[in-house]
């Protein structure tokens, strides 16, 4: 497909440097059909390279009987990292971002320092103002405390980083998310409940790239875990 397209390009180039026999309202003409031809070819590539991976239509999570239905995407932490192996760079615009997680039971874990316990994973969200995320981002966050996930609205905004907690979900269970601009800062909506968070912007558009799960703090996910998100 790329050798196609440099070929459109080079005709259109070799054509602009030579002079032509035929009437300038022809060779127009042609110059107008080989970048059509360039635009059409370089769509056909665009369209099949920016597509989601293939998902499953449905895939039981570990351990607890459950299914995953069709469109939810399978995000791995391995054992010793902090960061998912799926996180492709993605621009984030518009005022919102809505998405569905569950976890399943290699989300229960034990940090090697019992006080690291109370550090806060981070789930999904955005980078907001076109600066890094410690500077201006939302997010939702989770942790597994006491025989249950719990989760939190976790923002940084201009720098100072806040975080309340929104509720709980059980393992295997779906919990459904919104994060939208509001004028008075970031709105997180769970259960039907509005948890607002100061913000420190006022820009109508969020206008940053999307931030993928991650594991700690400072301490490493102590084993493999998996988590699906549908968005």
């Amino acid at each position: 497909m790329k050798a196609a397209m440099l070929g459109v390009v080079n005709t259109i180039h070799k054509m602009d440097g030579v002079k032509s026999r035929y009437p300038i309202s022809f060779m127009t003409q042609i110059r107008k059909s080989l970048w059509f031809l360039l635009l059409v070819v370089g769509w056909t590539a665009c369209s099949k390279t920016g597509e989601n991976p293939t998902q499953e239509s449905e895939e039981t999570l570990p351990n607890t009987g459950a299914t995953v239905g069709a469109g939810f995407k399978t995000y791995t932490i391995l054992a010793g990292a902090h960061y998912a192996t799926e996180n492709p760079i993605e621009k984030v615009t518009g005022d919102s971002i809505a998405f569905s997680v569950r976890f399943d039971s290699t989300c229960r874990y034990q940090t090697k320092n019992p006080r690291n316990q109370d550090d806060i994973n981070k789930l999904m969200g955005f980078s907001d103002n076109g600066v890094k995320h410690h500077q201006n981002s939302a997010r939702v966050g989770w942790r597994w405390k006491k025989e249950k996930i719990e989760l939190f609205a976790y923002c940084y905004a201009e720098g100072k980083r806040s975080f309340v907690k929104l509720g709980e979900v059980a393992i295997g269970d779906t919990a459904r998310m919104l994060i939208k601009l509001s004028p008075v800062g970031y709105e997180f909506q769970y259960k039907g409940v509005s948890t607002i968070m100061s913000r420190g912007l006022t820009s109508s558009s969020i206008n940053g790239y999307l931030l993928y799960p991650y594991f700690g703090g400072d301490e490493p996910a102590p084993h493999t875990m998996k988590l699906w998100i549908k968005r």
